[in-house]
């Protein structure tokens, strides 16, 4: 789980930087640096998805819901 902002680079001179987590883009950085010092930023993901039911049920349709923090890294969520 993050807590803080990281910078990752692909090469040791810095050029290249790596985005592979919610971390580690800039705006992160940008909105950590406007909140008080002992805060952190909690991004909500919300998705919904289309899914059909059983035949049995009629082929009904439900709209499923799925909710996350980006705090968490993409390989647990």
């Amino acid at each position: 789980m993050a807590y803080v902002p990281e910078h990752a680079y692909a090469d040791s001179e810095g050029k290249n930087q790596i985005y592979d987590e919610m971390w580690t883009v800039d705006w992160w950085w940008d909105v950590q640096g406007k909140l008080p010092v002992g805060t952190t930023v909690a991004p909500i993901i919300l998705l919904s998805d289309k899914t059909s039911l059983s035949v049995f049920s009629g082929n009904k349709k439900a709209w499923l819901v799925y909710l996350t923090i980006g705090n968490i890294s993409k390989d647990i969520r």
